[in-house]
């Protein structure tokens, strides 16, 4: 994995792996907001898309990545029909918070419950 945060559209989930680098800077989340939020616009879409959104090693350097990424997750919800999260369990207990939003502790797992929507 790289040192930054990189994503790709699937075509079985209809929508977005977002993978995060060992160790996340507020300065990769800022850079990857503005990349994201261009391909958002590109992409020609008539429905919301899913997100995979893997921080399975969650390392972050400060608690102002977090913020940034739920801020912007919140600002962008409309274009997210289902988001699944990918987090260690001593962070969050794998859990389908609803029919939209799940969090997981394996990306395999979080994958499926997207495939299976």
């Amino acid at each position: 994995m790289g040192d930054k945060i990189d994503f790709s559209f699937d075509d079985k989930i209809c929508g977005y792996l977002i993978s995060m680098p060992d160790f996340v800077r507020l300065s990769d989340i800022e850079s990857w907001i503005i990349n994201f939020d261009l391909e958002l616009k590109t992409f020609q879409s008539l429905k919301p898309i899913s997100i995979l959104l893997d921080s399975n090693k969650h390392k972050f350097e400060s608690i102002q990545c977090l913020k940034a990424l739920r801020d912007y997750l919140t600002h962008i919800q409309e274009h997210i029909a289902k988001a699944a999260f990918v987090a260690p369990t001593s962070f969050i207990e794998p859990e389908i918070v609803s029919g939209r939003e799940a969090y997981f502790d394996k990306f395999e797992d979080a994958y499926l419950w997207l495939e299976n929507k």
